[in-house]
């Protein structure tokens, strides 16, 4: 691995987020992958995506919370920067687990993008604060066979629509293109489809539940990032987010989260453009927190949830 993209957790020594995250006592941690890829050969490069490494990073930063703050109800709130196309749902899966498992509260920062698996994180927060270009996309799973990307949902509703329109024909009876279709999605492909969607949906709802959502709101928002979606790049800006019922609002609705709002996009900014071949993961512990500094941000928050 090299220099530039360590695979260790390393602490935050910009000092206007080291200042914020002491001012309003909350610990700071960044998720970050730089637009550019890291150039490993003349024809190779690599993006960074959720994977192994990200767990044992976010691991360390669980021993590291827990010893400087053993009371869990009194850890400080987690204040999250997310800026991803996503990776392996298993991975994406542990990372919100692990930090869903060690904070009461978390707030998401999504400037840009929160796609795929970091949507499945960003969902795990008890709030979600985005922008203008800010957008989720879907979470159904997929993967790659034969230099082809194979999507679940998709093979779901293509087996659904033949039924509909096939289900009383006799094999005779069906075109020869329609016929290839229906050999095409063989038992086991839809058996593995049907059941990566409800792993997903598995998955997300533990999260969300854990995020506070209740019931009936977490399944109509699976509805819309999962199985309502045009396609798995489908862009869910903030509008479409509310509206499904995310708990997200944009960060000038509160002058708390538009000074947050205006710090993490210059941190986003520090690295996006760094290529590495895994996450920047970067975090701030705050230096002090004080009794009448929490209260004072929960004054803030409170506003902003009214």
């Amino acid at each position: 691995m090299s220099e530039s993209a360590p695979f260790k957790l390393e602490e935050e020594k910009n000092k206007s987020v080291t200042k914020f995250s002491s001012k309003c006592g909350a610990v700071a941690l960044c998720l970050i992958a730089p637009f550019a890829p890291l150039r490993i050969a003349p024809r190779r490069s690599l993006t960074a995506r959720f994977g192994f490494p990200d767990e044992f990073v976010i691991e360390e930063l669980k021993g590291k919370i827990v010893e400087r703050f053993p009371d869990r109800e009194k850890r400080p709130p987690l204040y999250l920067l997310i800026h991803s196309p996503g990776g392996t749902v298993a991975s994406s899966y542990m990372v919100a687990r692990v930090l869903r498992n060690n904070f009461n509260k978390i707030v998401g920062f999504v400037p840009h993008i929160a796609a795929s698996g970091a949507t499945i994180i960003a969902l795990s927060c008890n709030e979600l604060i985005m922008g203008d270009i800010s957008r989720l996309t879907g979470i159904d799973p997929h993967y790659d066979a034969d230099d082809t990307s194979v999507y679940a949902l998709s093979i779901v509703r293509a087996f659904t629509q033949l039924e509909t329109l096939l289900g009383t024909k006799t094999l005779d009876e069906i075109s020869y293109p329609y016929q290839h279709l229906v050999e095409s999605i063989t038992a086991e492909k839809y058996d593995e489809a049907t059941h990566s969607l409800k792993m997903v949906e598995a998955y997300t709802a533990e999260l969300m539940e854990s995020a506070g959502y209740d019931k009936k709101r977490i399944e109509r928002i699976i509805a819309g990032v999962l199985y309502d979606i045009e396609a798995h790049e489908a862009v869910i800006p903030l509008e479409r987010a509310k509206e499904i019922g995310v708990e997200a609002k944009h960060y000038s609705e509160n002058p708390h989260y538009a000074e947050c709002w205006k710090i993490f996009k210059d941190w986003l900014k520090q690295y996006y453009l760094r290529p590495s071949p895994v996450h920047v993961i970067r975090y701030c512990l705050p230096k002090k927190v004080d009794k009448m500094e929490t209260t004072e941000l929960k004054k803030k928050e409170s506003t902003s949830n009214r």
